[in-house]
């Protein structure tokens, strides 16, 4: 196949393309991906361009009159460059404008759950509470699945962070259920 015009296409522009990222080959890239285009997420650049390198040269072994597989094949080469690309393309964090509007939302949610009355605040926290277990399940998992220490370090620290906020949640919903208990009383 490797006479194939589609392929000399495909490797021509692949070559060039990664070229572009010789200086980045260790890079995390920050993605989950579909398992059908690469085995595994958060993983380098080099690792992902080792896996489009592999479905190119898998594709180069195929037969001349192997029509599927190649459709298949150059389809799965190119939705791997293409999902790769938007990975690389996407901001980690965002602009500053975004932060801050998204800081002023979740101060004015945290100021309208606190002008709420006791009984529907204590809702609330109990909502926020199954939030965060929830939270804590899934950076435990992360925790038990991570494979380098990069992303070991990042899902403690979420973990410890997390709890934390578990903790104050837990702080205030006893407060607020012994306020209401001593409403009750009286």
């Amino acid at each position: 196949m490797q006479n194939n015009p589609l392929f000399q296409q495909l490797r021509q522009q692949i070559t060039q393309w990664q070229q572009g990222f010789e200086s980045r080959l260790h890079q995390k890239v920050f993605a989950k991906f579909d398992r059908s285009l690469f085995s595994d997420d958060f993983e380098t650049l080099d690792f992902y361009f080792n896996e489009i390198n592999q479905a190119l040269a898998e594709f180069a072994r195929l037969p001349s009159d192997a029509e599927l597989e190649s459709q298949y094949l150059s389809e799965k080469i190119i939705n791997q460059c293409r999902v790769l690309q938007d990975a690389l393309n996407t901001k980690k964090t965002p602009p500053m404008a975004d932060v801050a509007q998204a800081k002023s939302a979740r101060e004015q949610r945290r100021q309208a759950i606190h002008n709420l009355p006791p009984r529907e605040r204590l809702a609330e926290y109990y909502v926020a509470l199954n939030k965060l277990n929830l939270l804590i399940e899934k950076y435990q998992d992360a925790l038990a699945n991570s494979r380098d220490t990069q992303q070991r370090t990042q899902a403690e620290q979420l973990l410890i962070q997390t709890e934390q906020r578990r903790a104050k949640a837990l702080f205030y919903i006893e407060n607020l259920e012994e306020y209401l208990s001593s409403l009750e009383d009286e």
